[in-house]
């Protein structure tokens, strides 16, 4: 059995609103901003309540 990989909420929530993207960006594009936005968040994570909830609202503006 694969070993299952623990996303954040955070990331479900970010990978569902990039499958309202078109499917030649996702297929282009989808795995590497995944990537990006799980790094970003576990930098932010890292440094504080503040910082997460900064990146919360800059991944929500950046989506909208």
């Amino acid at each position: 059995m694969p070993a299952r990989t623990t996303r954040s909420l955070d990331g479900r929530l970010y990978r569902a609103a990039l499958s309202l993207c078109p499917a030649d960006f996702r297929f282009e594009h989808g795995d590497e901003l995944a990537r990006d936005f799980d790094e970003a968040r576990g930098e932010a994570l890292a440094t504080g309540d503040r910082a997460l909830w900064s990146f919360r609202l800059l991944m929500a503006v950046d989506l909208a």
